[in-house]
Formats: structure tokens, C-alpha cells, sequence
């Protein structure tokens, strides 16, 4: 089959080391093991304007009031949405795809036009629930949000079928847009198993790089935004490390949160004992996952599917999650891992209780990883999403 994915956001690029961009790579890869041909057609791989009038830009918009300045932001994406309807329309017409593969985004209907105007198969991906993520971090509301909300129902409701990473998000979406539940298809993220085993085999370089050797390895990996509640693993670490002077903490990845990360860690006296590795290749990752005795994450929104959880699964390392929906669509507490309620208490006793008992490690460990092997790989996702 002749797959065209699409993505029209702006700003995500397929070569991003976030999240979003191990997604959008992996889906690419795994329909192309499949033996399908893919185009991806990534508009955030389009360089950005000069530097100049971007600055001038966030000057105006500065001193606009702040609902002002949420409409205009949104303005520029519906003009950036029209240019993208013209981009896409053209891919179409040159590759002549037979699905149309499409990852949502906010104020962003082009891929459901385009593939109802020239009669192509479409499957949206929808990775978060945009109006209330554009609701909780804008400065204030904007005159174009009954707008983004009619797009949004017209992608949902024109589409063939409806991808999403958890049953939280589709109850969300079925409720929101009055969409039935049958045209969703909830699929979790997921692990490349071959790629993280060749990059496992790197942890001892990568443990005497990082002074690990001879250490007891706490640790989180990912991109490190506030979500993620990664201070309260920081405050957590420093309620056990007394408890074996081996115990070191590793934070693997970048993010806004990490300058006040670094400040709670000497505010807990701890600082000597949290080893943050900031940006690291994405093969370094998972030796260093491979090199932790204990791999936590604390915190997550209500809807999204966390890949790290996948790429601990795959290393076989024992977890430590939080009891949200989207996890548990993928895990048992007891059984899988430690699930757990995002408090720095919670996850002190949680850690504890893994590295104080190696076979209960050692068991859910195993579990998990199975369990990932046998469902959660990008090739099962794709295929699955294909069928």
C-alpha cells in the first residue's frame, strides 16, 4: 500500500528527539518493515523564518493584551493551515497515495479535506486532547476557540477511523464531539525491541562515563517537562539516600523543568548525589535505562501514553509508575510494576520496596517485559492500526 503520513504542525519535527518525534519515526519505520511505501510529509521540518522578524513578532505580540494575542497566534495558524492544505494537496497529486495518515494537531483540518477531496482513505491520529492542553497553558482564552472546536469535530467526525494512545483520551474525544466509540482504535505507544537491546549493550561505557560503576542507579528518562513531576522523584531520593550511601540518582533527557530540578536538588542536599546528564543521543538512552536498578516516572497528564514506560518494559528494568488511566491501560499494579499516586512519599516507599526486595524486582520486571515483547512494539502497532 502507498501510505502518505502527514503531519501539519509547525514546530514538530520528524527528527525532534522528543516524544512526538520517536513516534512519528517509529509509525514511518514500522509501515515500511511492513512492506508499504510511505511519503511523510513533515511541515515542521520546514525551516523557520529569519531570526529578526521573529523577534520583532514576540515584541508586538508582547504588548498586546493577552486575549489579543492568543487570537493572533491562532490567526497565523489557520494561515499556516492553508498553506499546509496547498502542500498536502500537491504530495497527494504527486504520490497518489491510497491512505492518507494524518497526526493531528491543533486548528488543524487540512489532512480530512484534502483526503475527502480526492476520494484517499484517512486514518487522525490524535495524541492529546488540544482545546484543553490550548485552554491550561495559553496566557488567555482567544476569539478563534469556537473555531478550533469546529475543526476539530470535523476532523473527528471525517476521518475513516480515529487513533488514539489511551481509553481516556477516546472516552474524551467520543463525549466531547458526540463521536461513536467504534471509530476509535486505542493503541498505546510503543518500543523498537531490536534498537533498545543494541543500545543496552552500551551501559558499562556509558556507566563509567557517568560515574556509575559501583552504584545503585535510581532513575528517570525522558523529556523532562512539568508534567512529568520529576521534583517529586528529586524529593523522594532525598528521603532514601541516607539509607544506602550507594544510592545514586540519574535524570536522562532536557526540558524546562531542569534549572529548578538542579536547585532542589542542593536545597535537599542531595546535589553530589543526582547526576543529570541533560541531551543525550537517542541510543544513549537506553543504555543508560539499561544501567538503572530502579526506572521511575513520577508523574503524567491523564491521557498520553509515555513511551519511557515502554522503553523501561523492553530493558527489562522494574517500574515504578503513576496510577493514571493510560497506564493502566498497559499495566497492573502488583503485577507489572509499582503503580503509585504522584507524591514524593509514594514514590519513596514504592523505590524502596524494589530495591530492598530484589525477587519482587526481578519478577514484575519480567512481567513487564513480556508483556511489551508481546504487544507493544511499533510493528504491532502498525500493523494492528492497518488492519
Amino acid at each position: 500500500m502507498r501510505i502518505l503520513y502527514y503531519s501539519g504542525h509547525p514546530g514538530l519535527g520528524l527528527h525532534d528527539p522528543a516524544g512526538y518525534g520517536t513516534h512519528m519515526r517509529e509509525m514511518i519505520g514500522a509501515f515500511r518493515a511492513l512492506g508499504h511505501v510511505v511519503d511523510p510529509v513533515v511541515l515542521g521540518e520546514v525551516a523557520p523564518g529569519p531570526a529578526t522578524s521573529s523577534r520583532i513578532r514576540d515584541r508586538v505580540r508582547s504588548l498586546l493584551p493577552p486575549t489579543a494575542r492568543e487570537t493572533l497566534k491562532d490567526l497565523a495558524l489557520l494561515l499556516h493551515e492553508e498553506r499546509a492544505a496547498r502542500r498536502l494537496d500537491e504530495a497527494v497529486r504527486r504520490f497518489r497515495p491510497e491512505l492518507l495518515y494524518e497526526r493531528s494537531t491543533y486548528l488543524h483540518g487540512a489532512g480530512v479535506r484534502v483526503a475527502r477531496r480526492r476520494g484517499i482513505r484517512h486514518v487522525l491520529e490524535v495524541n492529546a486532547p488540544y482545546l484543553q492542553e490550548k485552554a491550561q497553558l495559553a496566557a488567555s482564552g482567544s476569539a478563534l476557540a469556537g473555531c478550533a472546536r469546529h475543526v476539530e469535530g470535523r476532523q473527528l467526525r471525517g476521518t475513516d477511523r480515529i487513533v488514539v494512545v489511551s481509553t481516556a483520551l477516546r472516552d474524551y474525544l467520543a463525549r466531547e464531539h458526540a463521536v461513536a466509540r467504534a471509530r476509535f482504535v486505542v493503541e498505546p505507544n510503543a518500543v523498537h525491541p531490536a534498537e533498545a537491546a543494541a543500545g543496552a549493550v552500551e551501559a558499562p561505557r556509558l556507566r563509567v562515563r557517568h560515574r556509575l560503576e559501583g552504584r545503585r542507579v535510581v532513575g528517570f528518562a525522558g523529556s523532562i517537562f512539568h508534567w512529568h513531576r520529576v521534583e517529586l522523584l528529586v524529593e523522594a531520593f532525598a528521603s532514601i539516600a541516607e539509607r544506602d550511601p550507594r544510592l545514586t540518582l540519574l535524570l536522562v533527557g532536557d526540558g524546562e523543568a531542569l534549572p529548578k530540578l538542579r536547585e532542589l536538588a542542593g536545597r535537599s542536599g542531595v546535589a553530589g548525589r543526582v547526576t543529570f546528564t541533560g541531551s543525550v543521543p537517542h541510543r544513549d538512552v537506553f543504555g543508560l535505562i539499561a544501567a538503572m536498578e530502579v526506572a521511575v516516572m513520577a508523574g503524567s497528564n491523564w491521557y498520553g501514553s509515555p513511551v519511557k514506560l515502554f522503553e523501561y518494559g523492553a530493558l527489562g528494568r522494574p517500574v515504578v509508575a503513576p496510577d493514571t488511566g493510560p497506564v493502566r491501560d498497559v499495566m497492573v499494579d502488583g503485577e507489572d510494576g509499582l503503580l503509585v499516586q504522584p507524591t514524593s512519599a509514594g514514590l519513596a516507599v514504592a523505590i524502596w520496596k524494589l530495591l530492598a526486595d530484589p525477587a519482587l524486582a526481578a519478577r514484575l520486571a519480567s512481567s513487564f517485559q513480556r508483556k511489551v515483547l508481546e504487544s507493544h512494539t511499533w510493528a504491532q502497532t502498525a500493523s494492528r492500526v492497518l488492519a
